[in-house]
């Protein structure tokens, strides 16, 4: 007779509420602004996150809540460290959004506003204000889809040069490669959508040392100051500009 091993059958339990209400009281106490949600297998069935959500919001309508099935993928730990980074970055976000929405008002622009993703795609403000991460990498991405709408080709490899780094990218069909493994976030194991982009500490600021024969290129670099220090412009400091 084969051996079957025995499935045992599991109910759902619902959230305990009456729990969700003290960590209310905890966050109105200790001040939090912004929370992060993270639940097993959220990718898949998001209720609970979403629940617990509604709960938080009845009680404190002001909260910012980030859910994580809206920011990761599969990869509990690696998709909460994601989460965790968007709720710290939510209140920036909104002061970044607010303060750019006034200043493009008082110069007289009356078109929509859209904020740029790092897959290459544009999203409105209020989504900008919830996603932060998605602006994440947006900086390469805007030079590689800026690439492609200038030379034709929609799948290439495109070298963005900067002031302090090159971002090395892949373009295929007119939007960038995404990285399919986990992305390391300032040394913290992130799984959200992110560009999958090489960058090299070599830019148009760094700055070239020549010690008797060994010649070294960075990884500091005058970087905005490029103007102001490089030798080409009239400064002091030998940069990768001054080499070209």
């Amino acid at each position: 007779m084969p051996w079957w091993p025995r499935v045992r059958r599991t109910t759902h339990l619902p959230l305990d509420r009456s729990e969700l209400l003290r960590v209310a009281d905890s966050l109105v106490t200790s001040g939090i602004r912004s929370v992060a949600i993270s639940s097993v297998f959220s990718p898949v069935n998001a209720d609970m996150e979403q629940e617990a959500a509604a709960i938080l919001l009845e009680q404190l309508p002001s909260l910012h809540v980030s859910l994580s099935h809206e920011i990761g993928r599969m990869g509990l730990l690696e998709r909460e460290n994601a989460t965790i980074i968007n709720a710290s970055l939510r209140e920036l976000a909104d002061h970044v959004c607010r303060g750019l929405t006034e200043t493009l008002a008082k110069a007289g622009f009356e078109a929509p506003l859209f904020l740029s993703q790092n897959d290459g795609t544009l999203m409105d403000v209020e989504y900008a204000r919830e996603h932060p991460v998605a602006t994440f990498a947006s900086g390469p991405t805007n030079s590689m889809r800026g690439a492609m709408f200038l030379s034709g080709p929609e799948t290439c490899a495109v070298v963005d040069v900067g002031g302090t780094t090159s971002d090395v990218g892949i373009l295929q069909g007119g939007f960038p490669h995404e990285a399919t493994a986990e992305v390391s976030v300032g040394g913290i194991r992130t799984n959200f959508r992110m560009p999958d982009v090489l960058s090299v500490g070599i830019g148009g600021g760094s700055r070239i040392r020549a010690d008797g024969g060994d010649v070294t290129v960075g990884p500091d670099s005058v970087g905005f100051r490029l103007r102001e220090q490089a030798l080409v412009f009239g400064g002091s400091e030998l940069t990768a500009t001054d080499l070209r």
